[in-house]
């Protein structure tokens, strides 16, 4: 078998977020373990800085030759004409796809490229053959349409309207989760046999510490002197940070002065939900 897959959310702002990290993750162990089959990865060369650091990250698992780049018109050439340029960025990313002969192309995450210079290719064009396929990681702005929809930016609602009816041109779906594989079933009417839930694991870099004592010293710079539960994430709304706080609020005060809540975000973010649990701690 032979395999596309497209890296370009290793590129853009999903370079330092999840879907960035999964999606290089994803890559790294499929190159690692794919046996007698080729795989090729695909970046974007409208982000250059990225291009030779994702080269260098996968040579140790793909073969000379199985790394290469896709490239199109510079949008500031078809001012104006955003369709057109979307259509013709998509044939020449679609034309890339072809180029190794593939069985499976597994395209970047079709809801990413919003306010992006880049386009994110979505499976109209013709490459012959291959099993056409994409990650899914969630329906927030769909399940949540007043928080993501109705108050986003000009535009973005309609953007995220035609990427998600795009989902149905996929052959395979691979959701993140089960929450996900459902919430696509249930909103896209699709077969089940169409979604598959491949999880996610932790990356090799998050590791016990070699000893107790450099654990305590690596943590102790960020003010945490005891054990302690942690929240990792952005202030999205979907997070539920309220109702994280709340929880942490409502404990037996003993096991809060026993176990410290550490937040990842600056304490501004969450000062308007601080102050209304307050009154329960």
């Amino acid at each position: 078998m032979r395999l596309v897959y497209d890296l370009s959310p290793c590129q853009t702002g999903s370079r330092f977020r999840g879907i960035g990290r999964f999606t290089l993750s994803l890559a790294e162990g499929m190159a690692r373990s794919r046996g007698k089959h080729d795989m090729y990865a695909l970046a974007n060369s409208f982000h250059p800085e990225s291009v030779e650091d994702l080269r260098q990250k996968l040579a140790p698992q793909l073969p000379p030759g199985h790394f290469s780049t896709y490239s199109y018109i510079d949008p500031a050439s078809m001012a104006g004409n955003n369709a057109t340029y979307t259509a013709v960025a998509n044939a020449l990313i679609q034309h890339a796809y072809q180029g190794p002969i593939p069985d499976v192309v597994i395209y970047a995450p079709p809801f990413e490229g919003w306010a992006e210079k880049n386009v994110i290719s979505l499976p109209y064009g013709n490459v012959p053959s291959a099993l056409r396929v994409a990650v899914l990681y969630d329906f927030i702005p769909w399940l949540f349409p007043e928080q993501y929809l109705n108050s986003s930016a000009p535009g973005y609602k309609a953007w995220y309207e035609h990427r998600l009816m795009a989902l149905h041109k996929f052959d395979l779906l691979l959701a993140i989760s089960e929450a996900t594989r459902q919430d696509a079933i249930n909103i896209l009417g699709l077969p089940p046999e169409r979604v598959v839930n491949i999880s996610g694991a932790a990356s090799p870099m998050f590791r016990p510490m070699p000893t107790i004592e450099q654990g305590k010293l690596a943590i102790s710079r960020f003010g945490i002197a005891r054990p302690f539960v942690l929240y990792t994430g952005n202030a999205d709304y979907r997070k539920n940070l309220d109702g994280m706080l709340q929880a942490y609020a409502l404990l037996p005060r003993e096991l809060r002065r026993m176990h410290q809540l550490v937040l990842n975000q600056v304490a501004t973010i969450f000062a308007d939900s601080a102050a209304r649990c307050r009154s329960l701690v």
